[in-house]
């Protein structure tokens, strides 16, 4: 299985994969790293968090079809390498990523039976824009505004994923990725 976990800049996704992994799944649920083009932020570790090339080696990637998908947002180009995917695959393990809605539908699309699509929605606009300022002392009055404007169209797109948690509450949108994630392993398939 592939779970694609979607949602707009602040709506926590990142949080609750977090939470998912640290939550004991089963061993056999990885999260593969991706490339990006942009630099670390200062709580980032290169092969930890994602994997930092120069554009140049990314652009160079794209030519060489290394990348599943890639998508460019706001300060960066991001991809999903091909190969690692494709090994986890073949090694039976079951793939956890967060994915713009792009990122989504090209899963969806290359592997249709595999992928379930998760998408992530504040409780509000108001609350997401308090969570995006409040995300980083440097994040500026029109990044803060760009990202509200990105927002606005993704959740135009909440309604074609598979699921939708509001994270109102992180132990609960915690809990309900945990059952969505279990009740697929336990089928083994998509169902």
């Amino acid at each position: 299985m592939i779970f694609i976990v979607s949602g707009p800049s602040g709506s926590g996704k990142t949080t609750l994969v977090d939470n998912a992994l640290k939550a004991g799944l089963p061993k056999k649920l990885a999260r593969p790293l991706s490339f990006t083009s942009r630099p670390p932020r200062h709580n980032e570790q290169d092969g930890a968090d994602y994997l930092f090339i120069s554009e140049e080696e990314f652009r160079g990637k794209i030519k060489k079809g290394e990348l599943l998908e890639w998508t460019k947002f706001l300060d960066g180009l991001y991809g999903t390498p091909r190969k690692e995917i494709d090994d986890l695959i073949h090694m039976g393990r079951d793939i956890i990523l967060c994915r713009d809605i792009k990122g989504a539908s090209s899963f969806k699309r290359q592997y249709p039976a595999a992928t379930v699509t998760i998408f992530i929605v504040p409780p509000s606009i108001g609350e997401l824009e308090n969570r995006i300022t409040k995300r980083s002392h440097k994040t500026t009055r029109p990044e803060v505004l760009k990202r509200l404007k990105e927002a606005r169209r993704e959740l135009k797109f909440s309604g074609r994923y598979d699921h939708v948690i509001e994270n109102a509450n992180i132990d609960l949108a915690t809990r309900q990725l945990l059952d969505i994630i279990k009740s697929y392993q336990s089928r083994g398939k998509k169902g």
